[in-house]
């Protein structure tokens, strides 16, 4: 909401993440592994920065990704994010959307022409003035989704190895944000879409 400066969760269009929202994608959601870096311990799997750029931003997809399927959340370029810059809340917060105003904005992830370590972690903030523009700043557009919701599963339960078949809606396209969890064990879908899930119980 432009006119009002605030970010309307709820609306469907595309709007950029809050600084909650940006972590929460970069550490891999439910499915985080507790990774340094987004996706990974070794920047060099999942980053562009100093060493390894050659001075230039990279295709999306050159490297590894995170848990959920996303690419480059850490390093390429820094990405903004709808946050004013402040201090966090000292009490226990969920989706906190930053302080109600400021003069800076939020930026994370890093860049390509960065060479510190500290830069690329995932906690990491920064944050810039909305007068700054440069080639090592970028953007990654966010959007509010329904929920998955389970139709059926068949066979209801079966040995390791039985392939079960999960059918619904809102499941997404991306692997990552798919994988099934069977009481403590995770199993890797053979075949996904947006309705129906096959997978191996584990």
């Amino acid at each position: 909401d432009i006119a009002n400066g605030a970010v309307r969760i709820s609306a469907n269009g595309y709007r950029l993440p809050t600084e909650a929202e940006w972590e929460y994608a970069a550490r891999g959601g439910q499915q985080t592994q507790g990774y340094m870096y987004s996706g990974s311990n070794d920047m060099n799997a999942v980053a562009w920065f100093s060493t390894n750029s050659g001075s230039n931003t990279h295709m999306v997809r050159s490297l590894l990704p995170n848990e959920l399927g996303l690419f480059n959340m850490s390093g390429n370029v820094w990405e903004w994010c709808w946050d004013w810059h402040g201090g966090y809340s000292t009490t226990t917060q969920t989706d906190p959307q930053g302080p109600a105003s400021g003069t800076s904005r939020i930026i994370r992830g890093a860049s390509f022409i960065d060479n510190d370590p500290l830069f690329w972690r995932v906690p990491f903030r920064g944050y810039y003035t909305m007068t700054i523009r440069g080639y090592n700043v970028g953007f990654r557009c966010v959007r509010a989704v329904s929920p998955p919701t389970i139709s059926t599963v068949f066979p209801v339960s079966g040995v390791v190895g039985t392939i079960v078949t999960i059918t619904g809606a809102n499941f997404g396209t991306t692997q990552g944000t798919n994988n099934v969890r069977f009481g403590t064990a995770m199993a890797t879908p053979i075949s996904w879409n947006d309705s129906a899930i096959v997978v191996p119980v584990p």
